[in-house]
């Protein structure tokens, strides 16, 4: 898919989805959807229909019976209402909201709905007026203030954190009642409920905090480690789900909303990550404990152009980047492990949303008396609707849709079973009208898994995997000269298909308080069936056309059956208080490849202070090459030995008096055993790139990455909040030699070279203005110094075969793009309404239009009168100006 093309393809879906969103409002507004009181939120509890018959009783009384028979809860301050005066209602089958506003009337009094759906009775004449809430936070045993301690306005964006004297403010608070949450790191979390706020009040808290030692097993020895959307009070948060939320994101795809923490590589067509100057390939994902293989939409596109996760459905995510501990395996630079959501509520909530990408749904509730809970997600890309208004024929027609659902029981006070199922499916066209050229492909991402939880005693837990998956991947093609002539320029099919079922257990055990003990073990049974064949013509182009002087057939059949093994053991133990070590070592083996692995870990952290800590990570990092990875496209009928990398990881991590969280980070990586690495010269995206000419095989002796990475963060709840952060890196790879595709001589080498994604300097920033609780605006700017490319020379021949110029490649990888830049916008505005909350979002990308190139496409070859030569370029270019808008709704019943 060009860039023009997918560029177009946005612009029509652009127009689409406004035309939703219009029709959307205009629905709203036949409904009556707008909110006629002050507040955000109406609880639908207000709408239960009634019927009264009150003569001169006091307002309390009147109060009292409303609220009974509508089955909701008035919060009010006797102080400031006058409960005391005497009102009359008679109603019959009326709304409860109704009954409401007649009492309020008679009482000069009205009411405020916070955003967490509480019912305030207010006097009329503090509507408009905002007080705040101020305080300290303190250990309740030395009184000491504390620094860093965050303090939430539950239900609402808002909240502080602690400055150095243990003082906060939260200013241009509603009046009303509120409920406070405060955490510190190292202290029970304190929830301080119904905080009356009157007008133009301040309520002054003093709020003393009861120390609490984190437990050995939630600290946190792993450098590297990013806590996104997480609620453990045991670490910080590297990102928000505000912060999901609010960044710019294509499609509200999980993965392009971590791609500017630092020593993150990533490009506008693709969701895959590379972690440290790894490869996309190189990072273990994991469900809820499962593993999921090849987890994208569109693979044809860069490897994946959104993922088949929707980021609704998730509840946290663990990213780390290097140094990981023993009970992750089988992958060299890093984890990316997700949790999916656990309703809360005793209520079914609902949500829809419609975006640039796709449209998704989404419910969830609990059952049984909140013993079990449920959800569903599912999602339906149009962009093959969209091609297909535009009469975009030719185009390529992307199609996909996932679905992904949980249902979760507790069986008793110490076990939880789960079930949930995840199935992903794809398909893409492209054709042209003379049949010169044709490709389809289809993919299918399938697994199921049950999850048992047993707690068998208050330090002994485990959990329990049991899974089956499957893969299926159809793709074929063809390109011809011309519709009479024979043959074509190439011929492909591929046909694969991946099942795999398993069971893992892993252990968790607190031997002492200062020793915790982990250990696990797993199997999968493999079964790979792969088919490939391909034709490609060696041609070249004289005054007569297209010649062929050769030809490229390849033919492989490897139907694979195999299992793979792994366990693991690793003690986590204290040295004294500020000190905790873990010590692992894992095995893995896989029947197919006949690799056998041990690899020992070790990692540590050094508290220097309540605010600041050192961690560190050593270890070596073995990848098999997994069963369906089979290089069949490349002419590769076996497997691989398993590749490795070695990494040394070191990170300082201090929350400086301001809130400000600051983490500073190095990392070294050595890679050996490496298989060889196929690739093409050009950087173009070819949607079948093993039949372009310029394929090639690279074999390689090492690789290296190091670097320096720096992450500031500040978030406390006021108007404005930040992130920003740098990275100094390098990646390097030893190459021995590179071989042609059509089987010319290999090119010995022996020379280092950067990898094809170093980028030398990493800058990111965002910035986020709440000029209130329904608005949110975000501007981010991410740069990167540009990624290494083959470029190509004239070169002059003057010998026995002639006087002549010709065209040859420059050394590999010996030439820079220009650094990539770009500045997004992002407003992000709710309306809460009686029906539930409208979200609406509209962003900007590349908001300057700069010109991103990631590929010189060679176009031409002239030589001036002066016999100078010239080569022409087409320039091959990332995202322009892309606007983007989306909306949502959430609503409970």
């Amino acid at each position: 898919m060009t860039r023009i093309m997918i560029f177009k393809c946005m612009k029509s879906a652009l127009l689409i989805l406004v035309t939703f969103i219009a029709f959307t409002g205009l629905i709203s507004n036949l409904y009556g959807f707008d909110n006629p009181y002050i507040g955000e939120k109406i609880p639908r509890s207000l709408h239960s229909i009634i019927s009264l018959d009150l003569n001169e009783v006091t307002l309390e009384q009147a109060l009292k019976e409303i609220s009974e028979k509508g089955g909701f809860e008035l919060n009010y301050n006797r102080n400031r209402i006058p409960l005391d005066n005497r009102v009359t209602v008679v109603t019959s089958e009326t709304k409860a909201i109704e009954a409401l506003a007649v009492v309020l009337d008679q009482s000069d009094a009205g009411l405020h709905f916070t955003e967490e759906g509480q019912i305030v009775v207010v006097p009329s004449s503090v509507k408009d007026n905002k007080g705040s809430i101020t305080g300290k936070i303190s250990d309740a045993e030395n009184e000491e203030a504390l620094l860093g301690a965050s303090i939430e306005l539950l239900g609402y964006r808002r909240g502080a954190v602690s400055d150095i004297q243990g003082t906060f403010i939260i200013p241009d608070v509603n009046p009303g009642a509120y409920n406070l949450k405060i955490r510190c790191i190292g202290y029970e979390t304190k929830i301080l409920e119904n905080v009356q706020i009157g007008d133009s009040e301040t309520a002054n808290l003093d709020v003393p905090l009861v120390r609490q030692p984190i437990q050995l097993k939630e600290i946190v020895v792993t450098p590297g480690t990013f806590a996104i959307m997480e609620s453990e009070t045991s670490v910080r948060q590297s990102l928000t789900r505000e912060d999901i939320e609010t960044v710019s994101q294509l499609g509200e795809d999980i993965y392009r909303a971590v791609n500017r923490l630092p020593g993150i590589a990533s490009n506008d067509y693709s969701s895959q990550l590379r972690i440290r100057g790894g490869e996309h390939n190189e990072i273990l994902v994991l469900l809820d404990g499962m593993e999921l293989y090849e987890p994208f939409h569109v693979k044809d596109v860069n490897d994946g152009l959104i993922s088949i996760i929707d980021a609704e459905a998730v509840e946290g995510i663990d990213l780390m980047t290097g140094g990981f501990t023993a009970d992750y395996g089988n992958r060299l630079s890093g984890v990316f492990n997700i949790k999916t959501k656990k309703p809360n509520q005793k209520i079914k909530s609902y949500s829809l949303g419609a975006s640039l990408m796709n449209l998704r749904f989404m419910t969830e509730g609990t059952f049984k008396d909140n013993k079990g809970n449920w959800f569903l997600s599912a999602r339906r890309g149009y962009l093959d609707i969209v091609l297909k208004l535009m009469g975009e024929d030719e185009a390529p027609s992307p199609k996909y849709y996932d679905i992904l659902g949980k249902i979760e029981r507790q069986l008793n006070s110490r076990q939880t079973l789960s079930l949930s199922v995840l199935h992903a499916d794809d398909e893409m066209s492209e054709s042209d009208e003379r049949g010169l050229y044709n490709f389809a492909s289809s993919y299918g991402n399938s697994y199921a898994w049950l999850t048992l939880k047993s707690l068998i005693s208050t330090r002994l837990y485990v959990h329990s995997i049991f899974s089956v998956g499957q893969i299926i991947k159809n793709k074929d093609g063809f390109d011809r000269f011309s519709v009479e002539r024979f043959p074509s320029k190439f011929e492909m099919s591929e046909k694969r298909k991946f099942d795999m079922a398993g069971i893992k257990q892993d252990w968790q055990y607190e031997l002492t308080d200062n020793i915790y003990l982990k250990w696990g073990a797993e199997y999968k049974s493999f079964s790979s069936e792969c088919g490939y064949d391909s034709y490609q013509a060696l041609s070249e182009y004289d005054q007569s056309g297209f010649n062929i002087y050769d030809s490229i057939s390849t033919h492989i059949t490897a139907d694979v059956d195999g299992y793979a093994v792994s366990g693991y053991l690793s003690n986590r133990f204290k040295i004294l208080d500020p000190v905790a070590i873990e010590l692992g070592i894992r095995y893995d083996k896989s029947s197919y490849s006949k690799d056998e692995d041990v690899s020992p870990r070790a990692n540590g952290m050094f508290k220097l202070g309540p605010k600041t800590f050192l961690r560190w990570g050593w270890g070596k990092f073995y990848q098999p090459q997994a069963i369906h990875e089979l290089d069949a496209v490349d002419g590769v009928a076996t497997y691989g030995r398993s590749e490795l990398s070695e990494h040394w990881t070191a990170g300082f991590e201090h929350t400086l008096p301001k809130g400000i969280q600051l983490r500073v980070e190095a990392y070294h990586k050595e890679y050996s055993r490496l298989r060889p690495s196929y690739r093409n010269w050009e950087k173009g995206i070819e949607l079948v790139p093993e039949v372009e000419y310029e394929r090639i095989e690279v074999v390689l002796d090492s690789r290296i990455a190091k670097g320096l990475e720096i992450f500031a963060k500040k978030d406390v709840g006021g108007k404005f909040s930040f992130s920003a952060s740098y990275a100094l890196a390098y990646a390097d790879e030893e190459i021995d030699h590179i071989n042609f595709r059509e089987g010319t001589t290999p090119i010995p080498y022996n020379r280092s070279t950067p990898s094809p994604n170093d980028q030398r300097h990493t800058i990111g920033w965002d910035m986020n203005y709440r000029p209130g609780d329904d608005w949110t605006l975000n501007v981010s700017w991410s740069y990167h110094s540009g990624w290494p490319y083959t470029g190509y020379i004239a070169r002059h021949v003057d010998d026995t075969t002639g006087n002549y110029y010709t065209i040859e490649n420059t050394r590999y990888n010996a030439l820079n793009f220009p650094a990539y830049h770009k500045l997004n916008l992002r407003a992000t505005k709710r309306f809460n309404t009686k029906k539930g909350q409208y979200k609406l979002f509209l962003e900007l990308i590349n908001l300057y239009n700069h010109d991103n190139i990631y590929n010189y496409n060679l176009e031409s070859f002239t030589v001036d009168r002066n016999g100078v030569p010239h080569l022409g370029y087409e320039e091959e270019h990332w995202f322009h100006l892309l606007p983007s808008i989306g909306l949502s709704w959430n609503g409970n019943f």
